[in-house]
């Protein structure tokens, strides 16, 4: 079988066409953070959290639980925060309501050689007890532990959406 000859004109357009179509750079992927074990007492709530971020961008809030004010951004350094809490004591999170931190806010995975020795995260969650006679508050702090990732293309559906929809 012959080939053909290529003319230097074709065979420039061919690699013009090749290199627009190899990715330069690193694609990147994205996760999900979720909140998770919590130490609390049988009869605690969690009232808020305060994390801050290192070395991440935040890609947006996925999920607030019912009756919560959560606010995220990014800071011009490589620092962000995701804060918030419930707007009123009937929206704290009992031990069994906890599971509502799960897919909180999604970020960038972080580009390869970009990792710091600064934790990415770090924070508190402010608990208290239903039956304190003061509902006094106080802050459990958050460390690598509590902080669960997982690869996703986007945030997960909400309850309205429609099933296996994910949406950026």
């Amino acid at each position: 079988m012959k080939i053909a000859p290529v003319s230097r004109q074709t065979l420039r357009r061919i690699l013009v066409l090749l290199a627009m179509a190899t990715p330069c750079g690193y694609a990147q992927g994205m996760q999900l953070v979720s909140i998770q074990g919590i130490e609390m007492d049988p009869d605690s709530y969690v009232a808020g959290i305060s994390i801050n971020t290192w070395g991440v961008r935040i890609r947006g809030v996925c999920h607030i639980p019912n009756g919560w004010i959560l606010e995220a951004g990014n800071s011009i350094d490589p620092g962000g925060i995701v804060r918030g809490g419930a707007s009123g004591f009937v929206a704290n999170l009992s031990r069994k309501d906890v599971g509502q931190l799960g897919n909180l806010f999604l970020i960038d995975d972080p580009r390869p050689g970009e990792q710091s020795s600064i934790p990415m995260f770090a924070g508190v969650a402010t608990v208290g007890l239903y039956h304190a006679p003061t509902h006094d508050e106080r802050d459990i702090r958050l460390g690598p532990a509590n902080f669960a990732l997982r690869g996703a293309p986007g945030c997960p559906p909400s309850d309205s959406d429609t099933p296996n929809k994910w949406h950026r």
